[in-house]
């Protein structure tokens, strides 16, 4: 081979060279410029995750960053009632607090630990003269507060009299419903509980065990909480069973109790229960029924409070302070009164 061609050959060849060299390049270029577009897509992406977590961050420092929703007012009053409702509503409270009544240190405590402290309408017409031993006819939807309207007085007067179970039972409240039974005796186990009060307290309704129940009737429970068939079914049959010294008796919901079948129940109990007694009796409705039982059960000296809702609005959302019940109220009231001589319980009666 001449020199000629070995030259031509190795020029050839480094062209060759520089061809590949060339490619390389190129292809080292673009793989360059794929990992930059791939890095700046994830660069975005980050800054996309970021911005969503930042957004995230921000709703949930918004969220906290707002007001706590209220609490329920509990029995001031029920699950029923939403917050909004009762703040659209100012005639819902009376303005009164629970302070201004004169009600035991005990008491006061466990008003204060619950968080009561100012009364509703229902609650400001009825404790004070429950608590001078009044009867009372009380005409309020349900959510109005009547189950500190009731409660407070009857452990308020037991508490006064140092009531123990060696005397029975000093209170029965009745409920129509199971539900409302438990909502009712939560109320009270909270009171009591809360203000260290001594008095011992039970619960009785359809579907418990009733041998349970039985047993701690007879031991003594100085505020029960019932339903009607099955507190008439234990004032029967439940040896040991003290009732006959009862103090106070509470019909609450009346109207329903009686629209849901109880009526014959209900008057078999009044009729079993001492004549001299306390009773309150709250319906959100005034029916010819509800009369009957208000003939048989209250006295002539009662107390009348009516709340009536003022909008068509859900159950007590609407409620407004009524100065003095209605005429056609009052009269139907009058005509359902029976005629025994006045009783105001003292510290000698209570006994």
């Amino acid at each position: 081979m001449g020199k000629a061609e070995k030259k031509a050959m190795k020029k050839a060849a480094e062209e060759q060279a520089l061809c590949v060299k060339a490619k390389h390049e190129t292809a080292a270029a673009a793989d360059a410029t794929s990992d930059s577009n791939d890095s700046d897509d994830d660069d975005v992406e980050q800054e996309f995750t970021n911005a969503n977590s930042a957004s995230d961050d921000d709703s949930e420092n918004d969220a906290e960053a707002q007001p706590p929703k209220k609490q329920k007012t509990s029995l001031n009053e029920s699950s029923e009632v939403e917050d909004g409702a009762v703040a659209s509503k100012p005639n819902f409270y009376s303005g009164n607090e629970f302070a201004s009544l004169p009600l035991s240190p005990a008491t006061h405590q466990a008003l204060l630990a619950l968080n009561f402290t100012t009364m509703t309408q229902i609650q400001q017409k009825s404790i004070p003269s429950l608590l001078a031993g009044k009867d009372i006819v009380g005409a309020a939807k349900t959510g109005s507060g009547k189950t500190l309207a009731f409660l407070v007085p009857t452990l308020e007067l037991l508490h006064n009299v140092k009531w123990n179970n060696r005397s029975g039972t000093g209170a029965i409240v009745i409920s129509p419903t199971r539900e409302l039974s438990l909502q009712i005796y939560g109320v009270l186990r909270d009171l009591v509980e809360a203000g260290k009060h001594q008095q011992t307290h039970g619960l009785v309704i359809g579907g418990a065990n009733r041998r349970t129940e039985a047993e701690k009737l007879a031991k003594g429970v100085g505020i029960l909480v019932a339903t009607p068939g099955r507190l008439l079914d234990h004032m029967q049959n439940t040896k040991g069973f003290r009732y006959s010294n009862l103090q106070i008796f509470v019909i609450d919901e009346a109207d329903r109790i009686l629209e849901i079948g109880f009526e014959e129940d209900l008057h078999q109990i009044i009729k079993l229960l001492p004549a001299t007694r306390q009773t309150m009796l709250f319906s959100a409705t005034q029916t010819k029924k509800v009369e009957d039982l208000a003939k048989l059960s209250i006295q002539k000296t009662a107390i009348y409070v009516e709340v009536e809702n003022e909008t068509k609005l859900a159950t007590a959302s609407g409620l407004e302070q009524v100065s003095t019940p209605t005429q056609a109220y009052m009269q139907a009231a009058k005509n359902a009164l029976r005629e025994p001589a006045p009783f105001v319980h003292t510290a000698a009666t209570w006994r």
